[in-house]
């Protein structure tokens, strides 16, 4: 049941386009995300939602009905801004119940709201204590605590894990998941960082220079994406072009790209082709040079190693001067050296093509 609705959101700012004809929608319960680089129009989007902006063209409808014109405070919406501006001056437990108390709810209310948020968010040890003498991690349980306090009807998040160090990030992403889930919030949570999009939202969409790339699940945005600056956005390498299509002399079209020719795949031969993509998981190493049936072979030399805890990158230099990447799991223990020439083998059903 679509619960929120962007249809053809367009917001100028003077001559500058910030949104450009987006539309999505959001399901009640749902957590969506907005993935994109700085600047793609992903905190004009929120803001145009809250209220703080005015559409140049296009509507907003809740449960059907447009609010482009209800103010911001009766839309009943929440919002984490990026800093999320904790009131430095109260302590923990007031900064949650702020809400509650700008609502006038009862104060028997508002201690069992308050109480309630402060055990699902694990800061029961942290009631009395002021916003600077907590860690990043804990203010961002309390910036999530006080917005869910109201109770509203959607909220908003922008890039609130920004500011948090790689680990505690990785960990809040599934902490904050959990408890949007368990107190069932429609959110719209925004990022330009692939991994925390996949682990915290249920749907993606995907953006550039203020346009829409494609809206897909989490869990399909790697099986099928639609563009090569899709794969871009979420952090892909071996991502290369096809420089020219040509027939061989069987009348049959071949796909010259930098890395060698291809026969062009049965299952696109209605599709305009312009690149394609190798996973990195997808590659096979080889010490020989043998060409496996229904596979493509490169040769490469090993020029660096990135370390990881549960997998390794391995960079191979190619003839061309272009770079393959190859992922394996770091329980390897048959891993090539530094400056070893190796065979690498990609089978044709695993490129992905555009």
């Amino acid at each position: 049941m679509v619960f929120l609705e962007i249809e053809k959101l367009t917001k100028n700012f003077e001559e500058v386009v910030a949104v450009d004809s987006v539309s999505f929608s959001v399901s009640k319960g749902e957590i969506l995300g907005i993935l994109g680089p700085s600047g793609c129009g992903k905190t004009t989007i929120l803001k145009v939602i809250l209220g703080l902006l005015t559409p140049t063209i296009g509507d907003i409808r809740l449960e059907g009905e447009s609010i482009v014109n209800i103010p911001p405070e009766l839309r009943n919406f929440g919002y984490i801004p990026q800093n999320l501006a904790l009131f430095p001056h109260l302590p923990v437990f007031e900064n949650i119940a702020f809400g509650l108390k700008a609502k006038k709810w009862k104060n028997k209310n508002i201690m069992l709201k308050t109480k309630s948020l402060i055990k699902l968010l694990k800061l029961q040890e942290l009631e009395s204590k002021l916003p600077h003498e907590i860690s990043g991690g804990q203010q961002q349980r309390v910036a999530l605590a006080r917005a869910l306090a109201p109770e509203p009807t959607l909220l908003l998040m922008d890039e609130p894990l920004t500011s948090l160090d790689t680990t505690l990030s990785f960990h809040l992403r599934w902490e904050v998941r959990k408890v949007l889930k368990a107190t069932t919030t429609t959110a719209i949570f925004v990022t330009h960082n692939p991994e925390e999009a996949i682990s915290i939202c249920d749907r993606l969409v995907l953006m550039d220079s203020g346009k829409t790339l494609q809206t897909v699940s989490s869990k399909e945005v790697f099986t099928s994406p639609t563009s090569v600056k899709v794969l871009q956005i979420m952090g892909k390498s071996n991502i290369f072009p096809i420089i020219k299509i040509i027939e061989d002399e069987k009348g049959e079209e071949v796909l010259l790209t930098s890395l060698g020719s291809f026969p062009r795949p049965d299952f696109t031969r209605e599709t305009l082709l312009s690149g394609f993509w190798i996973p990195e998981t997808e590659i096979i190493i080889q010490k020989t040079h043998e060409n496996p049936n229904d596979s493509f072979r490169i040769d490469g030399e090993l020029v660096g190693i990135i370390w990881g805890r549960t997998k390794h990158k391995l960079i191979f230099q190619l003839h061309d001067n272009n770079q393959l990447i190859v992922q394996i799991f770091a329980d390897n223990i048959s891993l090539p050296t530094i400056g070893e020439s190796l065979s690498l083998i990609v089978p044709h059903k695993k490129i992905h093509w555009f």
